[in-house]
């Protein structure tokens, strides 16, 4: 049995450059030490939130830390303001994409 790998890579979505720093594969040298620590400890997870560069690890350790403490306003407070900027730079970078329409009304022009 063959597999067309033409046919097969039609149909994969197209990956938005923009968004590339949120897809991580391998965690961070920070994350990493973060995880093998496990601290049970809501301000170490919050002291690694900020260490951390990409945007899914600083999430992971504000929902590391809202998990030991689930009432804590300034996690919330942290998760919210990066789920915001996540989701401003999601639509930003979406409306910079070239969709097929965008091109020819470049073309026209």
């Amino acid at each position: 049995m063959t597999l067309n790998m033409n046919a097969r890579s039609n149909k994969l979505p197209l990956m938005n450059p923009a968004l590339l720093d949120s897809y991580v594969l391998i965690p961070s040298a920070t994350l990493k030490c973060a995880i093998e620590e496990d601290s049970n400890l809501m301000m170490d997870w919050l002291w690694y939130a900020e260490q951390v560069t990409i945007e899914n690890e600083r999430a992971y350790c504000f929902q590391k830390a809202l998990f030991i403490d689930p009432k804590n306003e300034l996690v919330q407070r942290k998760l919210d303001e990066l789920r915001r900027l996540s989701t401003s730079k999601t639509q930003r970078s979406n409306s910079m994409l070239l969709t097929p329409a965008r091109l020819l009304q470049n073309i026209v022009r």
